[in-house]
């Protein structure tokens, strides 16, 4: 009987253990943003790119005429015409814009005449695509890296 009892006692702290151990390592992984927030790569991220190009063609179009600002895309709470929002008053462009934050864009931001659409970011860095007519380099005010697309003026970045 006292055999029994030992063995069961073994086995549940045994699995209490390995449950503690998951436990650890599911909640560090949830705080670091491994599970939840994967790094999009190059080639990801020129998939993306030839998916999404039209649409990011007519933003770029609609907002050239301004000089700059910054469109959150959040899929949770998207107001194109909040006020943390450059007002989108084009129904057309609105729902574009909506679209994108559903497919996972954070947000768009334009100025110095380069087209920013953020796709991924930590709290030091982020990636994503900008067009940029006028050409773009690495350590060009905030790029840290920059590859070409497929199509000319367009680069993936990443920006700390």
């Amino acid at each position: 009987m006292k055999r029994k009892m030992l063995i069961g006692a073994t086995i549940l702290l045994g699995s209490s253990v390995v449950l503690y151990i998951a436990y650890i390592l599911v909640a560090g992984a949830i705080i670091a943003g491994v599970l939840f927030n994967p790094r999009v790569n190059d080639s990801q991220m020129a998939r993306i790119f030839e998916q999404e190009h039209g649409y990011l063609v007519r933003i770029v179009d609609y907002l050239s005429e301004y000089e700059n600002g910054t469109i959150w895309l959040s899929p949770t709470n998207f107001d194109g015409n909040s006020a943390r929002n450059r007002s989108i008053r084009n129904s057309e462009i609105y729902e574009i814009a909506r679209d994108l934050g559903q497919r996972g864009f954070l947000h768009l931001h334009f100025s110095d005449g380069k087209f920013r659409f953020q796709r991924w970011s930590t709290l030091r860095t982020g990636r994503g695509i900008v067009f940029a007519p006028n050409g773009i380099n690495e350590g060009d005010g905030f790029f840290v890296a920059v590859t070409p697309l497929s199509k000319p003026h367009w680069y993936i970045y990443e920006a700390e």
